[in-house]
């Protein structure tokens, strides 16, 4: 004989959990929700971030800039300020750090126009520390050094040593003379000489010793050269393109002068 009892404490224990399965169900829906509404959120104001910087409406722009950023403090459960990368997946979120790399350098651009006052000076150097924070490493890492370098060479620029240093951190440049008239001199010039470098100087003793010595004394160099006056510079930057564009012709006209192999 099946006790009532039983069966009913079991059919009990079947609603409870089919409750609670729901009511499980339904917390994971709301989460989702939640997500995707602050995604939306977030996503809509880094835009209207970069469309209100487009219309040079400056003020505004920092504001849905710094709201952005805002939000991902606490969509990551960090402190204030304290967005960084290590919070992310690289792949799962690289559209998303892309916009903070964008966000980040418009920030910089924005308070790099402020006067040289205190405030203004702490501001700058916070945003830039995050785009080069925000920069190393990453896929778009090439892109973000180009557009260091393009600023670097327009006339609105004010902290011009500042971003140069941070052009030196994201490229991870060695070529100290070069890069110091980065501003001035070919996009080409740097990557010929860094070739010239790893593909001839090193592969001799000679050419190991000036690599040397150049790491030793080229700190010093590139520091005067950025105090030097723009003629200075100018002449320097010339000097380098000079010599990375006989580099070059040197290079090809090597490769015109080998045997082709016209079985190729």
């Amino acid at each position: 004989m099946v006790d009532s009892t039983d069966g009913g404490e079991s059919r009990q224990d079947s609603r409870r959990k089919e409750l609670r399965k729901k009511i499980e169900h339904s917390i994971e829906v709301a989460r989702e929700q939640q997500r995707m509404e602050m995604q939306r959120r977030r996503l809509e104001t880094a835009r209207n971030g970069l469309k209100c910087y487009e219309r040079k409406q400056y003020p505004e722009a920092v504001r849905y800039f710094v709201t952005y950023l805002k939000i991902l403090e606490d969509w990551k459960g960090v402190a204030s300020e304290g967005l960084h990368p290590g919070v992310f997946d690289q792949k799962k979120d690289a559209g998303e750090l892309l916009l903070i790399n964008s966000v980040y350098w418009n920030m910089v651009r924005l308070f790099d126009r402020t006067s040289d006052d205190g405030k203004g000076n702490k501001e700058f150097m916070h945003y830039l520390e995050k785009y080069i924070a925000f920069t190393k490493g990453m896929p778009f890492q090439p892109l973000a050094a180009e557009t260091l370098r393009k600023y670097m060479r327009s006339r609105v620029i004010v902290h011009k040593n500042e971003i140069k240093h941070a052009y030196r951190i994201i490229t991870g440049s060695r070529c100290f003379v070069a890069t110091s008239l980065s501003d001035l001199d070919h996009p080409e010039t740097v990557p010929t000489l860094r070739v010239f470098r790893d593909r001839i100087l090193r592969k001799a003793a000679v050419g190991r010793w000036v690599v040397k010595t150049y790491y030793r004394i080229g700190p010093a160099l590139a520091d005067r050269l950025d105090r030097a006056p723009r003629p200075v510079r100018q002449m320097t930057a010339w000097a380098l393109d000079a010599l990375a564009y006989a580099l070059r012709f040197a290079r090809l006209s090597r490769l015109d002068a080998q045997p082709k192999d016209l079985n190729r």
